[in-house]
């Protein structure tokens, strides 16, 4: 996808069991030395749980997980459902990359919010649904 400086990409996360996560990874795309990103995680209600740092991480490396800590760790209760994703600050294509039609799980949720400041994290309205190029390839740790 390309990249819309300060909108939220957000995708679906099943924690199984009792979880205390202290940060994300995204699956980096193609890297522009300018580019930063910054990882959050929200709750199934889609309240803001934890990000990392506002002022964002330089996106380095094409196809790798790229891992960034939360600014404080969370304890997490499962199972349950969450949502974990990616603000990036550019315009840029494939700074990060996304699940596309049959690629996630029948029933996986993705979305996006519109467009706002970068190293502004808001809460995000959740979804039950998957659409194509919104959800951001993410894992916890």
């Amino acid at each position: 996808v390309t990249d819309i400086a300060g909108q939220q990409w957000f995708s679906e996360i099943w924690v199984p069991a009792n979880f205390t996560a202290t940060g994300a990874c995204q699956l980096n795309g193609s890297s522009v030395a300018t580019d930063a990103a910054i990882v959050a995680l929200w709750n199934s209600a889609g309240t803001l749980l934890a990000n990392s740092t506002l002022s964002g991480v330089v996106v380095a490396g094409n196809g790798i997980y790229q891992c960034q800590a939360f600014l404080t760790p969370v304890a997490l209760t499962g199972p349950q459902r969450y949502f974990v994703g990616v603000q990036g600050n550019s315009t840029h294509a494939t700074k990060f990359l996304t699940y596309v039609t049959g690629s996630a799980p029948t029933g996986y949720a993705t979305g996006i919010t519109a467009p706002g400041s970068f190293g502004t994290i808001t809460n995000i309205t959740p979804t039950f649904s998957f659409t194509t190029g919104q959800g951001p390839i993410m894992v916890l740790y």
